[in-house]
């Protein structure tokens, strides 16, 4: 639906170099007026809930047909069992229901495939405050919704338009006239799309701001949705048509437009965390601002040393004793040296294909070594600390005692926010190999108290929280995970800064090998290896002067 601001006709195409005025006259437009519930629902349906090993499905996918022990859905379970208590007086009519939901199922049988899945849906429907019947229909219907994500290709997008924005003064949407917006976030959210976006848009022409939904099924997505500003206007000027007048084809958007929706609304922030769920929602406890009553211990309180682990070069050690939860110099923390996902994919692929690039793979070591890898923005990220706090070792069997937040622990009056890391997971007795890796290490949502890093797939998908902080998560939030004395070495859990399952495998492996004293670590290698080839450059210098004094002579 369109506003009243403007008088004039959205489909009018007269300007663009097209063949027909009207969009409805284009060629390319395929115009059908249909029950778009009933279109969805015949033709497309969820993925096979196929469980078994070796199944396609992605593990939101699996956790929403309950492959994992979650509950099934009640559209994708199946009892075909009849009611033994139902009256003879009602056989007649159950045999003509039956009959009739044979015929709609041989139908739907019949059209199934027929299709080809779009890249792109649009549902402007009507509005999930209206207190009508039909927005149940529209927002609490498991089975029209998994039609729609079921007609999407791999990397489709869903975008819903989800009513007048909420304001910050607003309670849990859950328990307001919003509650059909809470309950369709909700089921989208397990669905299985692996990134959500919600984004407000004040030209609707309507009184009141207007909030739509981005529901993409790759997490690749992120990668265009966190596009730059230029990175767009490049984009829209390679794939939009000019106008005859020579204007610009979009009234009202471009890169800066885009920039302003990549970030949701405190707004939306504020009414996600009044969610009446126990424990609060994801992050809400932990992003939203550093706790004042929490100290942090500023880098004049450490000091660069040789490691006390062997083969580990340098290392960090405290000063004086640092209380269990003191956050652990923050002022540098916010100074990260940021390795963005799209200069990842471009220095990876020079390095890895031009001859001439190979010096970047040392760039690339520098972050690799020093960084934590990220993929909350996108994926992959690196983030090196500017200060001491690159030289944090690895703690060898469990002996990690800084890490990122984790969530709040109930009765906590002294570091009611900034508590130990609740995982203490170690590389020992892990296999590299296993499927269960993961959740070995990060726990069953993920939550691995990294200060940011998780596995695609392993939260929740929509997290106006986590989208509005990205540069501090990423930054991170390093406490100590326990007392530590003076004199002490630093270390973390170097697993918990791995960003994809082959990353995870890989850390597991090479750690391993470390702690057991097999290998030396990737900056000491690198290190050793620079080494030799200066002393081996420094010996062919020689022996060319020799050689060059023994003509001469």
């Amino acid at each position: 639906g369109g506003g009243e601001e403007e008088e004039e006709d959205d489909n009018d195409n007269s300007d663009k170099n097209e063949e027909a005025d009207s969009c409805f006259e284009d060629s390319r437009t395929d115009l059908m007026c249909r029950d778009a519930l009933a279109w969805f629902m015949d033709r497309f349906e969820y993925p096979a809930c196929d469980c078994g090993e070796g199944s396609a499905l992605k593990q939101r996918e699996r956790a929403y047909c309950g492959c994992d022990g979650e509950d099934t859905p009640k559209s994708l379970q199946h009892d075909d069992d009849d009611d033994d208590e139902d009256s003879s007086d009602d056989d007649d009519e159950d045999d003509e229901e039956d009959s009739s939901d044979e015929e709609n199922q041989d139908e739907r049988d019949r059209l199934r495939g027929t299709e080809e899945p779009f890249d792109v849906i649009v549902m402007d429907a009507l509005d999930p405050q209206e207190n009508v019947d039909f927005a149940d229909v529209l927002y609490r219907n498991a089975a029209f919704l998994e039609s729609l994500y079921g007609g999407l290709t791999d990397d489709g997008v869903l975008v819903m338009q989800l009513g007048m924005s909420p304001y910050g003064k607003n309670a849990a949407e859950e328990v307001t006239y919003n509650e059909n917006r809470a309950a369709v976030m909700d089921l989208t959210s397990r669905l299985g799309f692996e990134s959500m976006h919600v984004y407000e848009e004040s030209r609707c022409g309507f009184e009141e701001s207007w909030s739509f939904l981005v529901a993409c099924k790759s997490y690749d997505c992120r990668n265009q949705w966190y596009s730059s500003e230029a990175e767009i206007a490049a984009e829209m000027h390679r794939r939009i048509l000019p106008t005859k007048s020579g204007d610009p084809a979009l009234k009202y958007f471009d890169g800066a437009t885009m920039k302003s929706y990549q970030n949701p609304t405190k707004a939306w922030e504020t009414v996600y965390c009044r969610r009446p769920t126990d424990p609060m929602p994801e992050g809400c406890d932990l992003y939203r601002g550093l706790d004042p009553r929490a100290r942090n211990f500023d880098s004049r309180a450490f000091e660069v040393r040789e490691s006390s682990v062997q083969g580990a070069g340098r290392g960090t050690f405290v000063k004086e004793d640092v209380p269990k939860g003191s956050m652990i110099m923050q002022d540098e923390a916010v100074k990260k040296v940021h390795l963005g996902h799209r200069s990842t994919t471009l220095m990876t692929g020079y390095y890895e294909k031009m001859e001439e690039a190979e010096d970047l793979f040392d760039l690339y070591s520098y972050f690799e070594g020093y960084g934590v890898e990220d993929d909350n923005v996108a994926y992959a990220e690196y983030y090196v600390d500017s200060g001491s706090a690159a030289f944090v070792n690895h703690g060898c069997n469990g002996t990690s005692n800084m890490g990122g937040l984790t969530a709040k622990v109930k009765g906590d009056p002294a570091h009611a926010r900034y508590t130990n890391n609740v995982r203490h997971v170690d590389e020992t007795g892990l296999d590299p190999a296993s499927d269960d890796l993961a959740s070995l290490v990060f726990g069953k949502d993920g939550d691995g108290g990294s200060g940011g890093s998780s596995m695609v797939g392993a939260f929740n998908p929509f997290n106006p929280v986590r989208d509005r902080h990205l540069p501090a998560i990423g930054g991170g939030y390093d406490v100590a995970t326990r007392d530590i004395a003076k004199g002490e070495e630093l270390f973390s859990n170097y697993m918990l800064y791995e960003a994809s399952v082959e990353g995870l495998s890989d850390a597991v492996r090479e750690l391993g090998a470390q702690c057991r004293g097999e290998e030396v670590g990737r900056v000491k290698a690198e290190e050793v290896e620079w080494e030799n080839e200066k002393r081996a450059d420094a010996a062919t210098v020689t022996a060319a002067a020799a050689a060059a004094a023994k003509v001469v002579s």
